[in-house]
C-alpha cells in the first residue's frame, strides 16, 4: 500500500513541473581550455539601461580568456544583427577574428538607472584592465603589452627609466617578457582551475540518464504577463535521444517527437514519471521487484499496429509464401492488425514523419505515418538509428578538458 501510494504521487504531472528538484546533485565541473590570446572571446550582454542621447540601452561585455582583457561596447538593442556589427567593428578589427565565441545566454541583469553610464565606460575598462586577474595573477594589460599600465602616478611623482635606444633590443626584451609572462599566467591559470574543480566537485554526482528516458528541462525564462511564481518552470516531458560530451544530452519532444537544436546540461534536467503510470488490480505482490516507472520498458516488437494505408496499393503488405507458421492478422469485426518485425527507414513527406515498416510474416515493406505505430518503437529509432536505417555512432565518453 505504501509503494502504491508513493508511485500514484510521485506520477502528478503538475506536481513535477511545479516544485524544484532540490535534492539533484550538480554534475563535475568541466574547465574550459586554456588558450593564447583573443583566441577565445567570452560575450554577455546587460541591461537595459536608461536610454542615452545616442539611443543605447545595453552594454556588450567581451572578454578575452586568457588574458582578461575586456571591452564594453554601448549598443543600442539586443539583435543579433546589432551584436554582429559591434564585434566585428570593436572587437575583430583590432585582435583579429577569434576560433570561438562563448555566450551563457542568460538574461541581462539590472542596474540603477544612470543617463550618463556610457560615459563612465572608459575609466571603468581602464580600472579593470590594470588590476591583476585572481586566477592568472597578471593584469590584462601586462600579459598583452609585456609591462604595466603607466598611471597619472608614474609619469609625474616617480622618475623616468632609460629606455634602451637601440629599437631591436627594445623590441627583443618586450617579446622576452610576453613570454615569460604568458608562460607564468598558463601555470597559474591551471592550478586555479584545478583547485576551483576540486572544491566544486565535492558536492556533484555523475548523471545517470540513459538513452529513452524521460525527463523535464528547467527553463528559468518567465514568459511575458506571467507571473515567476505562478509560471512552471519545468517544460517537457522530453526523451533522450543522444548522448554528448561533458554531460550534455540531445532532446526529442514525447508531444511530436521534435530535437531540440542545442545539447542540454545535465543540470537541467530531472526524471519524469509518466502520469499514468497508476497501479491496478494486478499489480505484483509486495515481495516482487518493481520496475522503475521513470524508466519505460523497451518497447514490444510484437505489439498490434493500425492497417496500412489502404488508398495506396503498394501500402498493402503482401502474405510471403514461404512462411506457413504465421498467425492470421487479427479481425476485431471492423479493422485489422498487423504484428510489426521492425522499423527499417524515415522519411518526411509534408512534414509528416513516415517510417518504412517491416512486417511480421510479409516480405513487402510499407510506408506508414508516425500516429500509425506503437509510440516506444519511435523513440527507440529516432535514438538508435539515422534516417537511412543505419545505427547512430556512439559519442566518446564524457571527458575533461584540458
Amino acid at each position: 500500500m505504501y509503494q502504491a501510494v508513493a508511485d500514484f504521487i510521485r506520477g502528478c504531472d503538475s506536481c513535477q513541473r511545479a516544485k524544484p528538484h532540490v535534492h539533484a546533485k550538480r554534475v563535475p565541473l568541466t574547465p574550459m581550455p586554456i588558450t593564447d590570446t583573443f583566441v577565445r572571446w567570452h560575450i554577455d550582454l546587460i541591461g537595459p539601461f536608461k536610454e542615452t542621447k545616442l539611443g543605447h540601452c545595453h552594454i556588450l561585455i567581451v572578454v578575452c580568456a586568457f588574458s582578461k582583457w575586456t571591452e564594453a561596447c554601448p549598443v543600442r538593442s539586443e539583435t543579433a544583427e546589432e551584436i554582429a556589427n559591434v564585434l566585428h567593428k570593436e572587437v575583430f578589427s583590432r585582435y583579429g577574428s577569434p576560433t570561438s565565441l562563448v555566450s551563457d545566454r542568460g538574461q541581462g541583469f539590472m542596474n540603477e538607472n544612470q543617463s550618463n553610464w556610457a560615459e563612465l565606460l572608459p575609466g571603468i575598462l581602464m580600472t579593470f584592465r590594470m588590476s591583476p586577474s585572481a586566477s592568472s595573477e597578471f593584469s590584462p594589460y601586462h600579459l598583452l603589452f609585456g609591462k604595466e599600465m603607466n598611471l597619472p602616478v608614474d609619469t609625474t611623482l616617480l622618475p623616468k627609466t632609460d629606455i634602451n635606444k637601440n629599437l631591436k633590443v627594445h623590441i627583443e626584451n618586450i617579446i622576452d617578457c610576453l613570454k615569460i609572462a604568458k608562460r607564468c599566467a598558463t601555470d597559474n591559470l591551471k592550478y586555479a582551475q584545478e583547485k576551483q574543480k576540486k572544491h566544486y566537485d565535492k558536492k556533484t554526482a555523475l548523471p545517470k540518464f540513459e538513452i529513452q528516458d524521460l525527463v523535464l528541462m528547467y527553463t528559468p525564462k518567465v514568459p511575458v504577463g506571467l507571473a515567476s511564481k505562478l509560471h512552471r518552470k519545468q517544460d517537457g516531458p522530453f526523451y533522450i535521444a543522444a548522448k554528448g560530451l561533458n554531460h550534455t544530452y540531445k532532446l526529442r519532444r514525447c508531444e511530436d517527437n521534435k530535437m531540440l537544436k542545442s545539447m542540454i546540461n545535465a543540470n537541467r534536467l530531472k526524471l519524469y514519471t509518466p502520469p499514468d503510470h497508476r497501479p491496478d488490480q494486478n499489480a505484483p505482490p509486495p515481495d516482487v521487484p518493481r520496475p522503475d516507472p521513470r524508466r519505460e520498458e523497451q518497447p514490444n516488437f510484437q505489439n498490434p499496429v493500425p492497417p496500412p494505408n489502404p488508398n495506396n496499393d503498394e501500402n498493402v503488405p503482401i502474405p510471403d509464401a514461404d512462411i506457413s507458421d504465421t498467425d492470421e492478422p487479427v479481425d476485431d469485426g471492423s479493422k485489422q492488425f498487423y504484428d510489426v518485425e521492425k522499423l527499417v527507414q524515415s522519411k518526411k513527406v509534408n512534414n509528416e514523419q513516415q517510417f518504412l515498416v517491416k512486417w511480421v510474416g510479409y516480405r513487402e515493406k510499407t510506408w506508414e505515418p508516425e500516429q500509425n505505430l506503437p509510440i516506444q518503437m519511435v523513440r527507440q529509432y529516432l535514438a538508435t538509428k539515422t534516417q537511412k536505417g543505419t545505427r547512430r555512432k556512439k559519442r566518446k565518453r564524457n571527458n575533461i578538458l584540458h
